[in-house]
């Protein structure tokens, strides 16, 4: 109770980010984990991301670089980050690390099955290190099971998942998502079971560790996918734009060969679609009267809209759907999508001073929030950036035991 007052004393006479004062030890690499640690840096936690010698792998996925050293792949997951290269298969590396877990709140990683038992960074050895600690883990497929030990990457989640089965042209092959969709809601899991367990450690005064794997995040987002076939015996197919349950829901073609996409969700929007493309007259027919109607003559409806639809041209039906209040609209590409006014009237893509990226932009956290403070956003850190912070000021190391550590090959 006297740290609940504490916390309340604090955000009461001060306007801070909400995590400001956590510290995340940040073992994980690519995309899923560092996706996650990073939303708990815009939230203000100071981020340690400890990475090889040769760094995060996607420092080097490009092109495109944004320098001579780092991809934009690498910047898009890793700003307001700190770096610190370790030497892990050394007992020094480690110990460095147990030192940090001392002073620090989280710790993240998605290492193979078996791998921190190795280089005795488990759970268990962090916990009496410091029972406070919270410890959040990604796997492929979860750490049991059959599965438990076989190597994932998001495009294998994708399939295995039913991503792919249900994405693409009825006629065309299993297609996979334009980004790592499977890897980016593993990380928004991750960060949101790290704040339940931030708050469950409030309460009790303890930490725990927290599990999430590519395979649970992806079947847990299919929601009616799911449901169709758990409670209604029905298997996803590949529909391609058009929706299972909604008609008209998809993409649609219109003059000019320009497309536009549609979803009229209710019998309002349809009744007022139906006006403001002039067939206003299927209004009575009793195959179109509802959304269940609709659904079981979708073929004949199509071809109705899609005729009505060659008399209109991309940008002026999508201005009629906004005045009607319909759901629909232009087709953006990425670069049409950030030069569209609500976009940019939303800020989504901010300039972030920087002095190792020309022009550095960087897309915004997407929450915001009515008290507190947004953190000041910081450019991705250079491989090992940090590593004298780190090590001098945290851990309070003088210079000539940090000499010592660099001579031994155990940081940079």
């Amino acid at each position: 109770m006297l740290q609940t007052q504490l916390i309340k004393k604090f955000f009461s006479t001060n306007q801070q980010p909400l995590l400001k004062g956590i510290r995340v030890i940040d073992l994980s690499r690519i995309l899923a984990g560092p996706f996650g640690t990073m939303y708990l840096s815009d939230l203000g936690a100071e981020v340690i991301k400890i990475e090889s010698f040769e760094g995060d792998e996607t420092r080097k996925w490009g092109p495109p670089f944004a320098n001579k050293e780092d991809s934009s792949y690498f910047l898009c997951v890793n700003r307001n980050k700190k770096s610190i290269c370790l030497n892990l298969k050394s007992q020094e590396g480690q110990k460095i690390v147990h030192e940090l877990v001392q002073k620090s709140d989280i710790v993240a990683e998605n290492y193979s099955q078996g791998v921190t038992q190795k280089l005795n960074l488990d759970y268990e050895t962090l916990n009496k290190i410091n029972q406070r600690i919270i410890y959040a883990s990604i796997s492929g497929y979860g750490d049991t099971g059959p599965m438990s030990q076989s190597p994932a990457f998001d495009l294998v989640m994708q399939a295995r998942s039913g991503f792919m089965h249900i994405s693409g042209q009825p006629d065309g092959p299993p297609t996979k998502m334009g980004f790592a969709v499977s890897d980016v809601l593993t990380g928004l899991n991750l960060a949101n079971g790290i704040l339940a367990a931030l708050y469950y450690r409030q309460v009790t005064g303890r930490g725990m560790h927290v599990k999430t794997s590519l395979q649970e995040s992806s079947i847990g987002s299919l929601v009616n996918i799911s449901s169709q076939y758990l409670n209604g015996g029905q298997a996803g197919r590949r529909m391609g734009n058009n929706h299972p349950s909604i008609v008209p829901y998809g993409v649609y073609k219109v003059k000019n060969d320009e497309y536009i996409v549609l979803g009229s969700a209710t019998n309002d929007q349809f009744k007022r679609f139906c006006k403001v493309i002039g067939i206003e007259e299927i209004l009575s027919d009793e195959k179109f009267k509802n959304n269940s109607d609709r659904v079981k003559n979708r073929v004949e409806l199509d071809e109705i809209i899609n005729k009505a639809l060659q008399n209109f041209e991309a940008k002026q039906l999508t201005q009629l759907l906004e005045e009607n209040k319909i759901p629909g609209g232009n087709i953006y590409n990425i670069q049409q999508m950030f030069e569209d006014e609500q976009v940019k009237h939303l800020q989504m893509a901010e300039e972030v001073e920087s002095t190792k990226y020309p022009n550095l932009k960087l897309v915004r956290n997407p929450i915001n929030y009515s008290e507190g403070i947004k953190a000041k956003m910081v450019e991705p850190p250079s491989l090992n950036e940090h590593c004298d912070y780190v090590l001098s000021d945290i851990l309070q190391y003088s210079q000539n035991k940090i000499n010592q550590l660099r001579d031994q090959k155990v940081i940079l």
